[in-house]
């Protein structure tokens, strides 16, 4: 059982909050919220007059979700639903518990997927008839609860569930699934893997986008933007002497416009949201420190420069620089954003 934290929102006013962000039911191999998981949740929850749910589920037991959704629709308090990211399958049953039409939300970036029931079965041909008697059951149950709370007919949704439709924010409102569009959330990377692996289909090109690997044209860009960067730290007036610590501090100070150089070179090919920003200044950490081992290795062999004034003398920080960025830009790539 999958309990979660109860919050208070305002105990006074007898209003609380429960989030669902996790599969509906229990298998052997992961543990989900159940209606057991639901009660306990209720048991906390002392004086109710209003539960909030929050839901970021992809869906699962189509019993579970059923025993949840008639746990809400009969509890004596006032039920809001709020769909965060995405809600599929059994959870957007559960999304339609609320109260009325008004009170179920939605975030504005967020998704609405409504599809057949689908099962696994072995056995004869008895069995196998037997089973599709249970999904055609279960799948007109379905359909009624989203008629009776979109107003639409039993054909259009019928169409969409045979389609598995995804729905936005504004077309869920427009169809009379939800009552009204809150502040946006971004939906987290691994959303496409999670609804492929549980069976869902037709996954909006908008969502793929957002997975699809930089080919190597992008990633020799990054490289040249990286080298590019940490060479523009250095001016030509610099020291011929700097401490490591003075170095690091330096190119610490400029990561933020190394990473806005790097996004500018590849931002035709990807969507640069802040955590592939906050990627590329992982990888400038890994490049400098790169840097920074073959320049202090490269001081420590002695080498000296015979063409400067007949004066022998180490190569200063910025020359070590050039040239062990030059190597690095040929042999090492950036393939892990």
């Amino acid at each position: 059982m999958n309990k979660t934290i109860v919050n208070a929102v305002n105990s006074k006013e007898g209003v609380f909050e429960i989030n669902i962000n996790s599969d509906i039911g229990e298998s052997f191999f992961f543990e989900g919220y159940t209606a057991a998981s639901l009660r306990a949740d209720l048991s906390e929850a002392e004086g109710l007059k209003k539960l909030k749910v929050n839901i970021t589920s992809y869906g699962g037991s189509v019993t579970e979700g059923l025993a949840i959704y008639e746990i809400l629709k009969g509890i004596d308090a006032e039920v809001e639903t709020n769909i965060i990211g995405y809600a599929a399958s059994m959870a957007t049953i559960i999304a339609m518990s609320a109260v009325d039409n008004a009170n179920i939300k939605m975030g504005a970036n967020s998704y609405f997927i409504i599809h057949n029931p689908f099962s696994c079965v072995s056995g004869d041909a008895a069995e196998m008839e037997a089973q599709a008697k249970v999904l055609n059951s279960v799948q007109t149950n379905l359909k009624g609860i989203y008629t009776a709370v979109s107003g639409q007919d039993e054909k259009t949704v019928q169409g969409w569930m045979d389609e598995t439709k995804w729905f936005t924010a504004e077309e869920a409102k427009e169809y009379g699934f939800i009552g009204e569009i809150t502040e946006g959330v971004k939906i987290a990377a691994e959303l496409t893997e999670k609804l492929t692996a549980s069976g869902i289909k037709n996954i909006p090109d908008s969502l793929k986008r957002k997975n699809e690997p930089i080919d190597e044209t992008g990633i020799s860009k990054i490289t040249n933007a990286v080298i590019t960067g940490i060479k523009a730290i250095f001016a030509k007036d610099e020291p011929e002497t700097m401490t490591q610590q003075d170095f690091e501090a330096k190119i610490a100070a400029s990561a933020d416009s190394i990473a806005g150089g790097i996004k500018a070179e590849i931002e035709p090919q990807i969507e640069a949201k802040d955590a592939e920003i906050i990627k590329l200044k992982e990888q400038v950490a890994m490049v400098t420190a790169q840097v920074l081992n073959q320049a202090k290795a490269a001081g420590d062999t002695d080498k000296s420069d015979p063409s400067v004034d007949g004066v022998d003398r180490k190569p200063t920080n910025a020359e070590l620089m050039n040239g062990t960025l030059e190597g690095w830009g040929k042999n090492v790539g950036i393939t892990n954003l």
